[in-house]
């Protein structure tokens, strides 16, 4: 009797893995399906659809689109709310040829994963996205997305007015910007690997009137410094930019134009011109808690840049750790600002007087008296040389 209800266990396990490769099981990992029905494309079954387009204009809203390995050379439209899935990101490969949006997610509630998408047209717009969305609460992940036709303003996720999408666990390659955020709210890219932008585009813009979006979590790799890249450009207001590793731009993050309330906090930056680059009126913002080392300037105030709170960063072995030109009115306190080639350069107009508050930070070894830091005060006619001063430094690193 065991045997025999052993053999049946067995027999049981090794039915439904078979039944599992039909519907491509592997492909689901990472992307749950819904509840609907599922239409196949590719592969050699009966009634299986040859094109995604046409597999989505045959399925409604909670169905999944599922498809077998092949390249599919194709344009499409998401115009209902299904799951577009991918047997594997490696060997499922949707082709835009160079021409238009790879896909466009027209429809709310789509979830699209384990596909390589790759070649959207080269217009010089981000209508051309490799994933264009104009629609809410979508899910992109575990996709391996790439662009070679040149390096015009295009990207290869664009989120165009839209709120409540998920971009995860995603590999991207090329384009003018990674990830372009346009005037859309509530979205959270995370887990992201983005690399090899080209001209002055970027990993990921967050673009003006973008608000209340999470950034966390991703890897952006840049090209060298002394190329003209954005690693994430911030220029909206009450987003996140938490937890990233960000090396090899010439900006690691570039936080500018009017942003207000943004939350910069917890990012390994290295290996940049500048760290961070805040300026052109970017004010009352929040920068904490992160790891700036080894860039040519880690952070970087200026033009109008004021109101902001620059708190516990661990600023290290830049060529210049703090350089604030033509900004005022910042607190910058609790920070460990050391063995740098030059802590610190200041420079302001004498109406802006009296500068920036240092507070309390630690500067690479005890300090008993005031820290005074050299700074040159822009007259009507010429300079003079003055100081700030942090009246209460650290004795000790701040943890």
């Amino acid at each position: 009797m065991r045997y025999v209800a052993l053999q049946t266990l067995v027999s049981v396990l090794l039915i439904s893995q078979v039944i599992a490769l039909g519907l491509g099981g592997e492909g689901f990992t990472g992307c749950p399906p819904q509840n609907g029905d599922t239409l196949y494309v590719g592969g050699y079954g009966e009634g299986n659809y040859s094109t995604i387009g046409a597999a989505i204009e045959n399925a409604s809203n909670g169905d999944i689109i599922f498809i077998y390995p092949g390249t599919y050379r194709e344009n499409v439209v998401v115009d209902r709310s299904v799951s577009v899935i991918g047997y594997d990101a490696q060997n499922v490969v949707v082709d835009g040829s160079g021409h238009g949006k790879v896909f466009e997610v027209v429809a709310g509630n789509v979830r699209i994963c384990n596909l390589t998408i790759r070649y959207a047209g080269n217009e010089g717009d981000n209508n051309d996205a490799e994933i264009y969305i104009n629609s809410d609460n979508n899910i992109i992940e575990n996709n391996l997305i790439a662009h070679s036709f040149g390096d015009s303003n295009t990207a290869c996720i664009y989120l165009d007015t839209c709120s409540g999408n998920i971009i995860r666990n995603n590999s991207i390659k090329g384009n003018y910007f990674g990830i372009d955020v346009y005037q859309s709210s509530q979205n959270t890219i995370y887990g992201n690997h983005i690399s090899q932008q080209v001209g002055f585009g970027g990993g990921i813009h967050i673009s003006a009137r973008s608000t209340s979006n999470e950034i966390n979590n991703n890897v952006m790799e840049g090209k060298g410094s002394t190329k003209d890249v954005v690693g994430i450009g911030i220029f909206g207001d009450k987003n996140s930019v938490a937890n990233n590793e960000i090396h090899g731009y010439s900006r690691g993050i570039d936080a500018w134009l009017a942003g207000s309330e943004n939350n910069i906090s917890g990012n390994n930056i290295y290996n940049n011109g500048y760290g961070i680059y805040m300026g052109y009126d970017f004010a009352s913002n929040r920068i904490a808690g992160n790891r700036i080392h080894n860039n040519d300037v880690g952070l970087f105030l200026t033009a109008g840049c004021r109101g902001n709170i620059i708190e516990k960063n661990n600023v290290t072995f830049n060529r210049l750790g703090i350089n604030t030109k033509d900004a005022a009115g910042n607190t910058i306190r609790r920070n460990n600002i050391m063995w740098n080639l030059n802590n610190a350069y200041v420079f302001y107009y004498i109406r802006d007087f009296p500068g920036n508050r240092w507070i309390n930070n630690y500067w690479g070894r005890p300090h008993m008296l005031p820290k005074m830091i050299p700074c040159i005060i822009g007259l009507r006619h010429g300079i003079i040389l003055g100081f700030e001063i942090d009246w209460r430094p650290a004795l000790l690193p701040n943890i």
